[in-house]
């Protein structure tokens, strides 16, 4: 019976990674984001959460000029990028179809703007292998939140993220924005 207790123990610890990870990515999956951020505030009470809300520009257009394989490989080699360049403590999710968001531990609002932008440009620079031979670049539109200092406050800061990556957006894309106090603190 102890040695068919704790097979079922593994199984049952596969299958909850499993069900908490983003089947193409590999990066944590929406719904497994609300449990990270609960968690970092479990055990880092103290330090503060800021959101990175990103978005592969014109992913649409991959998809459709290059084919949904390629999508595919662009989202993979950006998860990648992403959970490479992060630090071990911040947690990156998929969020939708070409969206990833990033939960940046204990950072100041310059840190974390420094990071976006770090990541903006790495990503800028990613030039992925596709089937045919050919190498496929793609930029990305990022959108900050303001520091959160408790898990209650994570949906709104989400909000706040998505609407700074909207002005990225429209502001031209490959660009990064931020709510105002965070613009002046990074200045």
């Amino acid at each position: 019976y102890l040695v068919m207790w704790i097979a079922f123990l593994d199984i049952t610890r596969a299958l909850r990674r499993l069900a908490s990870l983003d089947a193409l990515t590999g990066v944590l999956n929406r719904r497994a984001l609300a449990e990270a951020i609960a968690r970092h505030f479990r055990q880092h009470a103290a330090e503060p959460l800021v959101l990175l809300q990103i978005d592969i520009d014109r992913f649409k257009e991959i998809n459709d000029l290059h084919g949904h394989e390629a999508g595919d490989q662009v989202l993979i080699e950006v998860a990648r990028m992403l959970r490479h360049h992060c630090r071990p403590r911040d947690f990156v999710a998929r969020t939708g179809g070409e969206e990833f968001l990033v939960g940046c531990a204990g950072v100041r609002p310059e840190q974390a703007y420094r990071l976006a932008e770090s990541l903006r440009t790495r990503i800028g620079e990613l030039r992925v292998p596709l089937a045919s031979g050919e190498r496929l670049a793609c930029t990305v539109s990022v959108g900050l939140s303001n520091p959160i200092a408790h898990p209650a406050g994570w949906e709104a800061a989400w909000r706040e993220a998505d609407a700074a990556l909207y002005r990225a957006k429209a502001g031209g894309r490959n660009r990064t924005e931020a709510p105002a106090s965070v613009l002046a603190a990074a200045a």
